[in-house]
């Protein structure tokens, strides 16, 4: 016997409606969980970019301290072979000077250079033509000058001329 025209239906505890929900709701979570360990996975391969990045940045500084210390060490050194090609420049001119001062009838026959003093020996035709000639104007560029003769037997004279020039206190003239 029946009381109802309709026919029993079976009762959930939840509804098809609640399922998908709660459906819903875990596919949420695990797309939730699965993002958060993209994020941690992402922010440690950051932190280890970061700390490469900076041991990076430290080798890099110190390979400029490096390359600005040789490059002072280049500038250095090349101010040194200018000054060394000023002076031998100086020294070149000088000694073409000095040449150019000697005149025809004069022979030498040694040259000695050094900081302070010139040295030359060689053959004259006479004094006189020695002192006018050479000798004046070693005087003007040295300050001091000395000459020894030797009379030679075909009437000329060898000579020894020491010349000097005066240091300033404890500096060196070129």
């Amino acid at each position: 016997m029946a009381l109802s025209f309709t026919r029993p239906k079976i009762k959930h505890i939840f509804a098809k409606i609640t399922k998908v929900w709660w459906l819903y709701f875990a596919l949420t979570a695990v797309v939730l969980v699965g993002f958060y360990m993209f994020l941690l996975q992402e922010i440690s391969s950051s932190v280890k970019r970061t700390q490469n990045y900076r041991d990076d940045q430290k080798n890099l500084q110190r390979d400029i301290a490096d390359i600005n210390t040789y490059f002072e060490r280049l500038i250095y050194e090349a101010t040194l072979v200018n000054q060394r090609i000023d002076k031998n420049n100086i020294r070149r001119d000088k000694i073409y000077d000095l040449l150019e001062l000697i005149p025809d009838k004069i022979t030498l026959h040694f040259i000695e250079i050094n900081e302070t003093t010139l040295t030359l020996k060689g053959v004259t035709p006479s004094k006189e033509f020695f002192y006018f000639a050479l000798q004046d104007p070693l005087k003007a560029n040295f300050g001091r000058s000395n000459v020894s003769f030797y009379a030679l037997s075909n009437g000329w004279y060898e000579f020894i001329s020491i010349s000097h020039t005066p240091v300033v206190q404890g500096k060196e003239s070129n």
